[in-house]
């Protein structure tokens, strides 16, 4: 806000709805038109506004005011401006009637707008350094895009194999997960993630990968498991020789074979399954894996059984992780897949989302 040397250059008005809030900005706007000698002084400010009807509504009380002004149409304002300006009444009037002139005349440099609008305005300034067609449209409907592209990315069906494969394994997984709704209406929540700034960062990382990259990682993870379920087996079956170099079997476990690590050791072996609880987990950590009466039968073997022990709970943690990035791979790889559809869609029709300016913006500064 512009302030002469004896004014404070920050104000701050608080007033409840109705109070008079709009008048208040009306007359601060119009102080500094008519306290400065540069005819063209509201060229040089910028209000900022939430909404159209706002921005709308005070540049015609702004005008409006100036033009009674210039009249001498209202006592009560003149008077009202004389005393907050400091400028006598007919050079008030003078200084009125020129804004009001100028304004009109040069209406396009009226500054009072949007939030949305002048960061528009900032975008199209840097249009040609940001890559962006000089004619590029805002478009603030990003649902009926999203939309668009997931139809395209269902038309694909059957003419892409692999992407007929990747919607059906989403498929099968909605219906594991108990998640109603068809698939359209699931690809659409999975693209609010397309809305958020920071969460559509990573995408980037990822947009000129195709289907088969993350087919290709797919299987690099699931080797990876079995890598990891020849490991489980490795380890168990050291645990299973130390127990029987003295003279013990997996029943000798706390819960023996009910609970705890007796249980699931005889899982595995019985059943070729590998499910590692807290529980079990929290014997370890807390070296309740066998019991007083036990200890003096295992205490030459504490330190190799609780190293393998250590393994197979570090190998439960990444088989947890290489399952459930599996599991989100096959979501992730077509939102990438729409994400890349919906740009497409975006520079056929020239458009910039306006939840596409922050990022815009970050570049300008970073650059």
């Amino acid at each position: 806000m512009y302030a002469s040397p004896q004014e404070k250059p920050f104000k701050i008005y608080q007033s409840s709805a109705g109070s008079g809030k709009t008048y208040t900005l009306v007359k601060e706007y119009i102080s500094i038109v008519l306290k400065s000698d540069n005819p063209n002084e509201f060229r040089q400010i910028l209000a900022i506004t939430f909404t159209n009807k706002a921005a709308t509504e005070m540049k015609e009380r702004v005008l409006d005011a100036l033009l009674q002004l210039s009249k001498d149409a209202d006592a009560k304002m003149m008077q009202d401006f004389v005393t907050s300006t400091g400028i006598k009444k007919p050079e008030l009037i003078n200084k009125s009637s020129k804004a009001y002139k100028n304004i009109i005349h040069q209406y396009g440099d009226f500054n009072i707008l949007t939030i949305d609008k002048f960061v528009h305005r900032i975008i199209r300034s840097f249009a040609r350094e940001l890559d962006l067609s000089l004619s590029f449209e805002i478009e603030t409907d990003i649902d009926s895009f999203l939309q668009r592209s997931i139809g395209v990315l269902l038309n694909n069906i059957g003419a892409d194999k692999e992407l007929t494969r990747y919607l059906i394994r989403f498929s099968e997984q909605l219906i594991e997960d108990s998640n109603k709704g068809d698939i359209e209406k699931q690809l659409l929540r999975l693209t609010n993630i397309l809305k958020n700034e920071k969460t559509r960062i990573p995408l980037a990382y990822f947009e000129k990968h195709d289907l088969t990259f993350f087919s290709d990682l797919g299987k690099k993870v699931k080797d990876n498991e079995k890598k990891l379920i020849l490991e489980v087996e490795i380890s168990i079956s050291k645990i299973v020789e130390l127990l029987s170099s003295q003279g013990l079997g997996i029943d000798f476990f706390k819960g023996k074979m009910s609970s705890g690590w007796g249980a699931l050791i005889n899982k595995y072996l019985t059943k070729d399954e590998f499910t590692l609880t807290d529980p079990t987990t929290k014997q370890y950590r807390e070296e309740t894996w066998y019991t007083p009466k036990t200890e003096s039968l295992v205490r030459p073997i504490i330190s190799p059984l609780q190293g393998e022990m250590e393994k197979l709970i570090k190998i439960n943690d990444e088989l947890n992780f290489a399952k459930e990035f599996n599991k989100q791979l096959v979501g992730f790889s077509l939102l990438n897949s729409i994400h890349q559809i919906l740009f497409k869609v975006k520079s056929e029709n020239n458009i910039v989302f306006i939840s596409d300016f922050n990022e815009v913006i970050s570049k300008i500064v970073i650059n």
